[in-house]
């Protein structure tokens, strides 16, 4: 991207938002409405960054405060495929990231000081399965003998498809095992309501016994099922769900099945192969983000270095 680049930066939806969005192409998973319902959601702070080159309005970010200082776009990890901006370009993000004094100005107010604000660009890799090659995939990496052992031993059980309570409950559960009530609980059950009541919202959930033992959430969208917020346990449930999801998905007509972004070393990648690339975004001080990142980084030499 070449030009003046000019960032503004609102904490609400306004006209001036509207119209920059308005000029932008439309991305289906993050339509305006569902935007202002997602500013709306939850007690965090919220910022709509707007990037401009040479007057032209090249995208929209709209981002939410994690922490002090810590800023993520708004749907990242809550909208688990597609873009995380409005945008006319794929460069809009990375060149409003790339905006340090301004980003810092805007966005947190001074208060870093002389600290020097961090982008931190996370890869990640989409795993997308294509559900007709499923079990030749899963013979290769050896998933397919867990499916059958896990089916073997989970006894009485069934999928449960649609029940009205079901995505609540999912919600709910993910939010505790992966402590992010206050972060972005708020906003996955937005988007859940939003695209249930567009008809796109299918829940999935494992019962045995009249009592749920896990479950996910997933939207419809043409011949691909994307897999959103998923509840599962350590244990044999986690062949059965997946599996099960699959197999219903392949009944119903879907050539594909979404699992969403994740680390190269994710679960992920004994259920689907690698696909596109995306990036994670993480906005904050050095002195917030470094001492997280050698810790990471410890964490990894260790998982290495483990027999």
């Amino acid at each position: 991207m070449f030009g003046k680049t000019n960032i503004q930066c609102f904490s609400r939806w306004n006209s001036d938002v509207q119209n920059a969005y308005a000029s932008l192409p439309q991305n289906p998973f993050l339509s305006d409405e569902l935007l202002r319902r997602l500013l709306d959601a939850g007690s965090m702070e919220k910022a709509i960054v707007i990037v401009s080159v040479d007057g032209e309005t090249q995208g929209l970010v709209p981002l939410r405060s994690i922490a002090r200082n810590q800023w993520v776009p708004l749907a990242q990890g809550i909208v688990e495929f597609g873009a995380p901006c409005v945008s006319s370009t794929a460069d809009a993000l990375s060149n409003f990231v790339a905006a340090n004094k301004t980003v810092r100005h805007i966005l947190f107010r001074g208060r870093v000081g002389r600290g020097k604000s961090v982008r931190h660009l996370d890869p990640m890799v989409g795993f997308t399965l294509e559900v007709a090659h499923s079990e030749r995939y899963w013979r290769s990496t050896g998933t397919w003998r867990n499916i059958v052992k896990a089916k073997n031993k989970a006894g009485n059980w069934k999928l449960a498809i649609d029940d009205p309570r079901a995505w609540n409950w999912v919600l709910e559960k993910w939010a505790e095992k992966w402590s992010r009530q206050d972060d972005i609980a708020p906003g996955a059950a937005v988007v859940a309501r939003y695209f249930e009541e567009r008809g796109q919202l299918r829940t999935f959930t494992v019962e045995r016994d009249g009592r749920s033992l896990s479950g996910m959430t997933a939207i419809e969208n043409q011949d691909t099922l994307h897999l959103m917020q998923i509840y599962r346990r350590p244990d044999q449930e986690t062949y059965t769900l997946f599996s099960s999801v699959i197999a219903w998905a392949a009944d119903n007509g879907f050539k594909n099945v979404d699992f969403g972004p994740g680390q190269t070393n994710s679960y992920k990648r004994v259920w689907a192969p690698q696909g596109d690339s995306y990036t994670n975004v993480d906005i904050s001080p050095a002195l917030r983000f470094w001492p997280r990142e050698f810790k990471n980084g410890w964490r990894r030499y260790v998982s290495r270095r483990a027999p």
